[in-house]
């Protein structure tokens, strides 16, 4: 009895806080809303998507799609609990006007192609909480300009960031022992990346298609490149690397990029420092 009367408040105060919101205009509150988890619920009016509760997220389907779905073209902000514990598979698919998105510490995973095609998603937040993104999580953000991965990060899936076409540079952290071929394929802006992940091999497709790719880190403990991990990657000129499979490393990538082959090279150094903040 507790847990439904739980439920009806969530969703009271959740309908409240939309009242609050749009108080002052002159139109006509609508509110749609219901269930997404155990213990969490959803409103939406207005274009704001409010999620109240605790817990996981429901998964979604192509076949059972998320209860806003039909939305997902008016949802412009999404605001998100102190205590929810991971994003739902295909959660917020298609929402090409949401243009933020703040998690809270309290999230641990994200499913599987959960912000896929949020064509303006342009701030993203993630939450020292996170160790799981899901497959093609946020596939196709094309507006999505920079990501800061949290240090307890652990896996990364397939295609998790596959053609985020303004996404100007990645840093894998340390935990990372889990990354997922193709994750940052046809990242057609990205200039540089660095892998702290200590990861035996990069796999393939990582950076397939990543034209604009200047220079690239690697952890000490990668020895080897997997198949097309690097192609069409024709502005690599430096990689650092202070491990001892240069050779393999070299041929790993060279074998698919000739222009690496030809005026690129492995330095067995650490990059000059630089100043940066997330």
């Amino acid at each position: 009895m507790n847990k439904i009367n739980n439920k009806y408040l969530q969703r009271f105060l959740a309908i409240l806080i939309i009242g609050i919101i749009l108080s002052a205009s002159s139109f006509p509150v609508h509110a749609e809303g219901g269930e997404c988890g155990d213990n969490l619920s959803w409103v939406f009016s207005a274009g704001t998507l409010i999620i109240t509760g605790k817990g996981d997220m429901d998964k979604f389907s192509e076949s059972s799609p998320a209860p806003w779905y039909e939305f997902r073209e008016e949802i412009t902000r999404v605001t998100f609990p102190d205590g929810i514990s991971s994003i739902g598979t295909l959660a917020f698919r298609g929402c090409v006007n949401l243009k933020t998105v703040i998690l809270p510490d309290s999230v641990r995973s994200i499913g599987a192609y959960a912000f896929s095609e949020c064509e303006s998603l342009h701030l993203l937040h993630l939450g020292k909480g996170l160790t799981s993104i899901g497959n093609g999580a946020f596939y196709s953000c094309i507006t999505l300009e920079s990501v800061y991965l949290p240090y307890g990060v652990n896996k990364i899936g397939y295609q998790a960031f596959y053609r985020c076409e303004s996404l100007a540079e990645i840093t894998l952290p340390p935990n990372l022992t889990d990354l997922g071929s193709s994750a940052f394929a046809y990242c057609s802006s990205l200039v540089s990346a660095t892998i702290n992940a200590r990861l035996n091999s990069i796999p393939e497709w990582t950076f397939y298609g990543c034209e604009m790719l200047d220079s690239v880190v690697l952890a000490e403990t990668v020895k080897e490149v997997d198949t097309y991990a690097f192609k069409n990657c024709d502005m690599l000129s430096t990689v650092y690397y202070t491990g001892n499979a240069k050779d393999s490393v070299d041929e790993g990538i060279s074998a698919d990029n000739p222009n690496f082959d030809s005026f690129g090279h492995i330095s067995n150094s650490t990059p000059p420092q630089t100043s940066t903040s997330n």
